[in-house]
C-alpha cells in the first residue's frame, strides 16, 4: 500500500517540516507535511504499521487499498511469451495494434476522463471529511469524557476546518496526492489516539463493520463513493494505456524477430 511506503520513508527535513517520499514504478513523489501535523502523526508512525492498514480498510473500504490515484497497468508482456506459438504471438500483436489505434483515436477524450476522475475524487473526499459529523456521535455513544473527549473534538476541528481549507487549494489531479496524504496522516493519528483507550477502541472496531452504527454507516457511504472513483480511474487507465501497449508490442516484435533468425 502507498501508506506503508510513505510511512517507511518519512524523514526529518529541518525543524518545521516532514518529507514523505514515495517510489512507485520508478517515479518519486514528495510531500511536505506542515509542523502542526507532525506532533499528531509521529507517535502513530513510531507505533507501527497498524494505523496505515486500518486507514486503508476504513477510508477506502472495499477498495483494493492504496491511494485512489494508484497506477494501473492494463497491458503486460505475457509471462509465458516464449512458450506461445508464433501464430499466437502474431495474433496478439495484431490485436494490440488495433487497441493502440483506438487509444490514439480517443486521445481527445483523455482530458474529459481526467476531469471526471477529479470530480469523483473530490466527491469521495467530501464523504471522507464527513467523519467530522461522526466524531460527535462517537463521543455521545461511547460516553467519552475528559481529555480524550477534547482530543476528539480537536480532530473534528481539523477535519471540518483545516482540511477543508486545504481542500480549497486542490485544483487538479496533480494537487490531489499531497492533500490525500495529509488526510491520511490526520486519520492515522486519530485512530492511534483511540488505541490508547482499549474500551473505546475495541467497540470502534466492532462498530466499523456494523452499518447501523454511525461509523459503520460512514464506511458504507465510503464504499459507494469509492466505487465511482474506481470506475472513473479505469476509464483514465484505458485511455492512457498507449505507453504500455507500445512496450508489449515491442516485446512481441523482438520475440518474432528472434524466432525468424
Amino acid at each position: 500500500m502507498w501508506q506503508v511506503k510513505f510511512k517507511q520513508a518519512l524523514t526529518r527535513c529541518g525543524t518545521n517540516s516532514l518529507m514523505a517520499v514515495g517510489v512507485k514504478y520508478g517515479r518519486t513523489i514528495m510531500f511536505t507535511i506542515d509542523h502542526s501535523t507532525q506532533a499528531a502523526i509521529l507517535p502513530a508512525l513510531r507505533k507501527g504499521l497498524w494505523a496505515a492498514v486500518l486507514f486503508g480498510i476504513l477510508t477506502n473500504a472495499k477498495a483494493d487499498g492504496g491511494m485512489p490515484l494508484q497506477d494501473t497497468v492494463l497491458y503486460k508482456v505475457p509471462e509465458n511469451l516464449t512458450s506461445l506459438s508464433t501464430q499466437e504471438i502474431t495474433q496478439l500483436r495484431e490485436s494490440h495494434i488495433e487497441d493502440l489505434k483506438k487509444t490514439a483515436a480517443n486521445k481527445s477524450e483523455e482530458k474529459k476522463a481526467e476531469e471526471k476522475l477529479f470530480e469523483e475524487l473530490m466527491a469521495h473526499d467530501m464523504v471522507r471529511l464527513s467523519i467530522a459529523d461522526v466524531i460527535p456521535e462517537l463521543i455521545k455513544t461511547y460516553e467519552i469524557e475528559g481529555e480524550f473527549k477534547e482530543t476528539l473534538k480537536s480532530y473534528r476541528v481539523t477535519f471540518s476546518d483545516k482540511l477543508m481549507q486545504s481542500r480549497e487549494a486542490v485544483e487538479n489531479l496533480e494537487d490531489y496526492p499531497s492533500y490525500d496524504f495529509r488526510f491520511a496522516a490526520v486519520y492515522m493519528s486519530m485512530l492511534y489516539s483511540f488505541q490508547k483507550y482499549p474500551e473505546f477502541y475495541d467497540q470502534l472496531k466492532v462498530d466499523m463493520v456494523d452499518e447501523t452504527t454511525p461509523i459503520g454507516e460512514y464506511r458504507k457511504r465510503l464504499d459507494t463513493s469509492y466505487l465511482k472513483v474506481k470506475q472513473a480511474r479505469a476509464e483514465v487507465d484505458m485511455l492512457k494505456s498507449g505507453s504500455d501497449l507500445k512496450k508489449v508490442i515491442a516485446a512481441l516484435d523482438n520475440e518474432l524477430a528472434r524466432r525468424a533468425q
